[in-house]
């Protein structure tokens, strides 16, 4: 290292890398000195940075010691050095043990910002930064809902969406624990898909995890039977909900079983048809209110399937349930011939309505007639004596709309006559 004594410049070819401190003295002609001191860290052309391996504790209760030991490597093997960079009040690091540490008080509950630093002697570092969940100690535990596919089949999709509720409405993450080859797990969605191989043709053990932010979770265990390839095709639809709000997301799930690899796979909505990603999944953002059909299609050499399923969303400005009304027959009105039922069904949002009948003194009603459009003072359907046993029925429209309201009215009416399917009988008069 030299220095111009006139012009004060330094300059230095270090030979190697290292921290090296350095003393600066300047006089006058007058006996006047001072001095600076300072620290000067040369990186070697090869200097990593480190990494953090460790994944920080995401919760902790108010009062109870959070406790976090920071793992890192340095591919240079090189000296670390761990600091806070932000944290909230009272949180600390030991340099020694590189453990974070802290006890939250009830003012800091909620969400904890922290950024932690690990760098070597060269300049290099990582950071990793997270929020801490303080909460209180009443928390539950999420709890799995849905039951699994236990059948899969040779190079076709395995699919399973795991279903959590939470008390708390936690935001929940998902995770494989036990599993085959070659399966995964979206972890925010929890949805599970896999493509068995040949080799994998036998029962596999299948383990589950979901968990909050809060750190408590239930785990799901069960088996999954692999075949071999099907010799016929079957095709399914899988809806995240059944009635949405404006703005929601509706996650269409596939499910195809095939033994052709080349099968053809279309979706379509409101016959549009739509991409399905990878895993056979569709994500559909909605914007208007509205009844939605959804149609899978599946075409190969020797077989078509087809599935529909329906989905509806909210409108916001209707209110108003479905205005349905008896016209014939009357309140108990005695049934002896085939006879129409008039009625109405009306509503600008329309999503179905049934007809049904049930004996008077019985909740097990049969559809006499479903529909899905308006009608106004025309044939609901029909009633036929011959093929019920007298006594007292009871009609039952009901109607509902795509916000799900609802609307039920109730008619009684007596079947009466003779006509009935099989009942037949002759005398004969012997004159001897």
């Amino acid at each position: 290292m030299k220095i111009d004594s006139k012009t004060g410049l330094i300059t230095w070819i270090p030979s190697q890398g290292g921290y090296y401190i350095v003393y600066v003295e300047v006089d006058d002609s007058n006996g006047g000195v001072t001095l600076q001191r300072y620290g000067l860290a040369v990186s070697k052309k090869t200097d990593h940075p480190p990494k953090i391996l460790s994944t920080p504790l995401t919760y902790v209760e108010i009062g109870k010691k959070y406790i976090y030991r920071i793992n890192a490597i340095d591919e240079d093997n090189d000296t670390l050095t761990y600091n806070l960079i932000s944290a909230p009040k009272g949180m600390s690091i030991d340099l020694n043990t590189k453990t974070i540490s802290w006890i939250p008080i009830k003012t800091q509950y909620g969400l904890n910002g922290v950024k932690v630093s690990v760098s070597d002697p060269y300049g290099a570092y990582a950071q990793q930064e997270w929020k801490i969940a303080v909460i209180e100690s009443n928390n539950t535990a999420p709890k799995i809902i849905s039951k699994p596919n236990k059948e899969a089949y040779v190079d076709n999709k395995y699919f399973y969406k795991l279903k959590a509720v939470d008390k708390e409405n936690d935001t929940l993450s998902y995770a494989l624990i036990k599993f085959p080859e070659g399966m995964q797990i979206d972890p925010d969605s929890g949805v599970i898909s896999w493509v068995p191989l040949e080799n994998q043709v036998r029962t596999h053990n299948v383990k589950v995890r979901v968990m909050d932010i809060k750190g408590a979770k239930d785990e799901q265990q069960f088996k999954i039977t692999v075949h071999k390839k099907p010799k016929k095709m079957s095709l399914d639809l899988n809806l995240s909900k059944n009635l949405l709000n404006i703005g929601e997301q509706e996650t269409i799930f596939v499910n195809l079983i095939t033994p052709d690899k080349n099968t053809i796979l279309k979706l379509l909505i409101n016959d549009k048809e739509v991409k399905l990603d990878e895993n056979r999944i569709y994500r559909f953002i909605t914007k208007k209110p509205g009844k939605y059909k959804v149609k899978a299609i599946a075409q190969s050499n020797k077989e078509k399937k087809e599935a529909i399923k329906y989905f509806n969303v909210k409108d916001p400005n209707d209110n108003t349930p479905p205005k349905v009304s008896f016209i014939s027959p009357k309140e108990n009105a005695k049934i002896t011939y085939i006879t129409d039922i008039i009625g109405s069904i009306e509503d600008d949002n329309l999503d179905s309505y049934a007809l049904s009948i049930a004996p008077v003194d019985s909740s097990n009603y049969t559809v006499l007639k479903k529909g899905e459009t308006s009608i106004i003072n025309e044939k609901l359907g029909e009633i036929d004596p011959t093929l019920l046993s007298n006594g007292i029925y009871t009609l039952k429209l009901e109607a509902k709309d795509i916000n799900g309201l609802s609307t039920t009215i109730y008619r009684n009416i007596i079947i009466e006559g003779k006509a009935k399917v099989g009942n037949f009988s002759f005398t004969v008069k012997d004159f001897d």
